[in-house]
């Protein structure tokens, strides 16, 4: 079962930019998300969320209005919730209500950065509807980042997730709980080009360790980069892949987006990706799309 589906939500709080020198200290976003995987299993939903921020942030007209935060270490809380539909061959559809928070401290030229999400719902059989497990999911995320240059971070990146399966009888069959640990780095940098032109990439590697009855390790590399042609619109695209142990996550990620700024504080966002698993008997390849509103206070 893929409960990796739910979005990884905590850093799409959308950013909105420009025309004028005026500041922002809050954001809000709604976002509605879509996934279908190769063995039938589906799901969507709305997340809804918000940000604060400790210093008020300028709107300006030179900066990526996705790198604003960054550009100018505005140090912030976030909380995210929602309602996300699951359903795949063996579960009945079940309502999915996940929790993110967030921060994010910027001191001089370190960063930190922590999250934490969870979710507990039952998933009751097809086969026999008075039966479920009870699935809870934690994850908890630590980062620390160093300014090598203004526009330029370095990161270490922590993971912790556990996945628990507490069944409604003994006559269902007992499911050890799947912990995956991962440490990485990753680099981000915004590259001012000629005129109103702006580059954003992002390169990044982990190691991913599961386990679940048995211990077995992947490693996955990745590369993103937006384009800006002004500040208030990108086109971006990234890659990533996944080689090792575990072949439920082995394979290749393609991901596709654009950004734009409908006005000074309101923008819109677009974003698919396509996982292509390595060995089709697994069926754990999946495609999902992204709507993300957001208005900045």
């Amino acid at each position: 079962m893929k409960m990796k589906m739910l979005a990884a939500a905590i850093g799409s709080l959308v950013s909105i930019s420009v025309y004028a020198q005026e500041t922002y200290s809050f954001e809000g976003a709604m976002m509605y998300s879509t996934v279908k995987a190769d063995d039938n299993a589906s799901q969507s939903g709305t997340l809804i969320g918000g940000a604060y921020y400790f210093k008020p942030v300028v709107l300006s007209n030179s900066q990526p209005f996705m790198e604003l935060e960054f550009l100018q270490k505005a140090s912030s809380v976030s909380l995210i919730t929602g309602n996300q539909k699951y359903e795949d061959d063996t579960f009945v559809k079940t309502t999915i209500n996940p929790v993110w928070f967030a921060g994010k401290i910027y001191m001089d030229k370190l960063v930190l950065g922590l999250s934490t999400n969870a979710s507990d719902s039952d998933f009751s059989l097809k086969s026999n509807t008075s039966r479920y497990y009870g699935i809870r999911t934690t994850t908890n995320k630590f980062n620390i980042g160093y300014f090598v240059t203004d526009n330029t971070t370095v990161s270490f990146n922590n993971e912790n997730s556990n996945a628990s399966y507490a069944r409604s009888t003994t006559a269902l069959t007992s499911i050890s709980d799947l912990k995956r640990k991962s440490n990485g780095i990753s680099t981000h940098t915004v590259m001012p080009l000629a005129g109103t032109q702006t580059l954003v990439v992002d390169f990044s590697y982990k190691q991913i360790k599961n386990e679940q009855a048995t211990s077995q390790t992947n490693n996955e590399y990745g590369a993103i980069v937006r384009y800006y042609p002004e500040a208030k619109y990108y086109f971006e695209g990234g890659y990533s892949n996944n080689t090792g142990d575990y072949a439920r996550d082995k394979g290749n990620t393609v991901a596709f987006g654009l950004g734009m700024q409908i006005t000074p504080r309101f923008g819109l966002m677009l974003s698919s990706e396509k996982f292509n698993v390595s060995d089709s008997t697994q069926k754990t390849g999946n495609t999902s799309t992204t709507l993300t509103a957001g208005y900045r206070f």
